[in-house]
C-alpha cells in the first residue's frame, strides 16, 4: 500500500500519476493523446464547463478544438482532470470528467446516447448536504434531475482512468490493471454516510 508522506503528498500522488499515463500511452489502444499535466500552486488541470443538454456539442468541439482536455480518447470522446489543493498540498476539490463523441456513425448513434454516457465525479466540500450531496459522488448521465452516488474518497488520474476503460469501453487489454494502485485511501463520509450505499475503491 502507498502511504503518503512528507516526501509524498496527495499533490505529488497525483502528478505521479498522471504524468505516468502519459509516459505509458503507447501501451493503451484506446488512448490516442495524453496532455501534460498543467500544475499551478492551487490546481492540477484546467478547469471546464459542467455539461448540460443544450450545451453538450458545443461544449465538447469546445474542448476538443482549445485542447483543454486532459486525455483524447482513439473515438474522439474526451476525459478531463482538475484538482484543487490546499497550502499543505492536500486535495480539497476535484472534478473528473469522460465526455462521449457526441455522434457515433458506425453504430448509428447520436447525441442522446452520448449524454447518457456522460460521467462525472465531483468533489465538492461546499455544496455538502449529509447523505444527498455527498462531498465525493458520482454523476451518471446529462438529465435535469440531480442524480448523486456516493463516493468514499477522492478518486486519482489511475482510479478515474479505469473506471472509463474497464466499465465504458469493456476493455480487455491486461494492461489497464496496471492502473489498480493499492494506496492510502482517506475516507471523506461522515458516520452517517458511511452507513448507507456508497461506492468504494480498494479497501
Amino acid at each position: 500500500m502507498i502511504k503518503m508522506s512528507r516526501r509524498t503528498n496527495e499533490k505529488q500522488l497525483i502528478i505521479r500519476e498522471w504524468n505516468w499515463i502519459y509516459e505509458n500511452l503507447n501501451k493503451f489502444d484506446l488512448i490516442s493523446h495524453v496532455k501534460k499535466p498543467i500544475i499551478n500552486p492551487a490546481t492540477i488541470g484546467q478547469k471546464v464547463d459542467h455539461i448540460k443538454a443544450k450545451n453538450f456539442i458545443n461544449l465538447h468541439t469546445k474542448i476538443f478544438e482549445e485542447e483543454s482536455f486532459s486525455i483524447c480518447l482513439s473515438d474522439d470522446s474526451l476525459i478531463c482532470f482538475y484538482y484543487i489543493y490546499d497550502k499543505q498540498n492536500e486535495i480539497v476539490g476535484h472534478n473528473l470528467m469522460y465526455l462521449p463523441f457526441p455522434i457515433d456513425e458506425d453504430n448509428g448513434t447520436g447525441e442522446e446516447t452520448a449524454r447518457a454516457k456522460y460521467i462525472r465525479v465531483d468533489y465538492d466540500q461546499e455544496g455538502h448536504e449529509d447523505v444527498v450531496h455527498t462531498k465525493v459522488h458520482l454523476h451518471v448521465g446529462v438529465y435535469k434531475t440531480n442524480f448523486r452516488i456516493p463516493v468514499s474518497h477522492y478518486l486519482t488520474p489511475k482510479d478515474f482512468l479505469y473506471l472509463i476503460l474497464k466499465y465504458v469501453y469493456h476493455s480487455k487489454d491486461k494492461f489497464i490493471d496496471k492502473l489498480i494502485v493499492n494506496k492510502e485511501r482517506k475516507n471523506l463520509l461522515t458516520e452517517m454516510e458511511s452507513d448507507k450505499f456508497r461506492l468504494l475503491l480498494g479497501e
